[in-house]
This record gives C-alpha cells, sequence and structure tokens, in this order.
C-alpha cells in the first residue's frame, strides 16, 4: 500500500507558519497583565478509498469536498488495498479516518467491538431484491410480490425470533426518511401485522412509531385502512431491472 505519510521536510514546510505565528502571540502576550492563547488548528480527515473501486473512489472525493464544505480540513490520501481487518487496523493507527465500503464486514468488525452483534439480511430484507420476478413492468419494486417469497420470509421470521428472545434490533438502511424507504412500507408493515412494534429513526434523528409514519405518505390523510393505503411499490425505477440482475448473480 503506498501510503501518504508527511515526510519530515512536507511537516516542517506545513508547520512553518503556524510556528511563526504561535511566537508572535507569544510575544504580544509576554506582559504579565494580559494573556493571549493560540487555538490550535483541527487535525486533517484523511479520505481514502479502495483501490480500483470507481464508486468508492467517486463517493471518497465527494466525501471530502462536503467535508471542506463545512470548513473541516481534509488530507486526501492514496487509495489502499486492504481486507477489511486492515481497515480497521489503519483506521487505530490514524492512517486515515474515512472510507467508503459497501461491505458490511468493517462495520461488523466495528459493532463486536462494540459488543453488537451485526447480522446481514441484505439479500433477504433489502430494497432492492434480485429475483426479477419482485420488480414491475417499470423496474419498479413490487412489494407485494416480495411479500410472497420465500426470501423475504425468513428474513422476516429471524426479526421476528429475535424479537421473541427478548433481543433489542435494530434494521438499518441509507435512507434517512423512513416514509421514502422500503423499511416502512414493506418491512415495518409486515411487522406491525404480527404485533412486533416498529419504531424508524428519522432524518431528524427523532424516533416516530410505524403509525406516525402514515400520514406522512398519504399527505396527512388519515385512513380506517391504515397501513393497508401504503404506496405497493418502491418510489424509483432502479436501474438494475430483471435481466441485468440475473447478470450480477
Amino acid at each position: 500500500m503506498k501510503r501518504m505519510t508527511p515526510t519530515p521536510r512536507l511537516f516542517s514546510r506545513c508547520l512553518g507558519p503556524a510556528s511563526l505565528a504561535m511566537l508572535a502571540f507569544t510575544a504580544c502576550g509576554s506582559d504579565s497583565t494580559s494573556s493571549t492563547s493560540v487555538l490550535p488548528l483541527p487535525p486533517r480527515i484523511g479520505v481514502t478509498s479502495v483501490k480500483g473501486d470507481p464508486e468508492s473512489e467517486l463517493l471518497a472525493a465527494i466525501f471530502a469536498r462536503v467535508l471542506e464544505d463545512g470548513r473541516f480540513r481534509v488530507a486526501r490520501k492514496d487509495p489502499v488495498e486492504l481486507d477489511r481487518a486492515g481497515y480497521y487496523q489503519a483506521i487505530q493507527d490514524g492512517e486515515f479516518q474515512l472510507i467508503p465500503d459497501f461491505s458490511g464486514d468493517l462495520l461488523e468488525g466495528h459493532l463486536r467491538r462494540a459488543g453488537i452483534r451485526y447480522l446481514f439480511l441484505g439479500d433477504s430484507l433489502g430494497g432492492r431484491p434480485a429475483d426479477p420476478t419482485c420488480y414491475d413492468a417499470d423496474g419498479k419494486v413490487d412489494y407485494a410480490a416480495v411479500e410472497q417469497r420465500a426470501f423475504y420470509r425468513e428474513g422476516l421470521e429471524r426479526v421476528a425470533r429475535a424479537y421473541e428472545q427478548g433481543r433489542r434490533v435494530a434494521l438499518m438502511c441509507s435512507e434517512g426518511k423512513p416514509e421514502a424507504c422500503h423499511r416502512s412500507k414493506l418491512i415495518g408493515k409486515s411487522l406491525t401485522r404480527r404485533g412486533i412494534p416498529v419504531a424508524h429513526i428519522d432524518e431528524h434523528n427523532e424516533l416516530i412509531s410505524q403509525e406516525e409514519v402514515l400520514p406522512r405518505l398519504t399527505g396527512g390523510q388519515l385512513s380506517f385502512f391504515g397501513d393497508d393505503m401504503l404506496p405497493g411499490g418502491s418510489r424509483k425505477r432502479y436501474e438494475r431491472l430483471p435481466d441485468e440482475v440475473e447478470e450480477d448473480e
């Protein structure tokens, strides 16, 4: 792996102006009747990507730009070629702080160290199923069809068993708004029918119940039919249409 560790020369060049500023402030504050403190610059956030992965490299560039727009100091690192265990160790060693990755292995390692068990169920409860028969003619996910599939029922059963065992279960998804996600229109609906209470974390980091999501989906209109009035399919037409899905398998 090619590491972007600063050489002593580069390090000195970067710190030179800051060091001079420190000396100047110290000299000005030498009077016993006054004092001036210098706030150190915050450390740079090291952003890297997975070598050879265009999506990871693109996301790394986006994340770096967003951080800079938020007035954070960013250090762009060369792409790395490591396994997931290597990612965690590199983060622990301070080589970088952010790396876009689509695998749950890295997350699993972090959660395990916090005493939390991670279980991947994206193949059974994910929002874009691999089964091509779960898509309509427009390329949208047909939730009614998904509910009838064995893979979905098996995933839902695992969640139900964990609940019955008294475990606290958190289902994670990348969509911040529950009303725009299949976790309310599909999973939450299925779990509620089984008598399992569902609380969604919304984009404001607030907990809202499955019932409280309904007005968001219906434009504030309440219905005597409950979640039966939820949309029966995804909002988006996905590019991964049935034929393309089969090629990815």
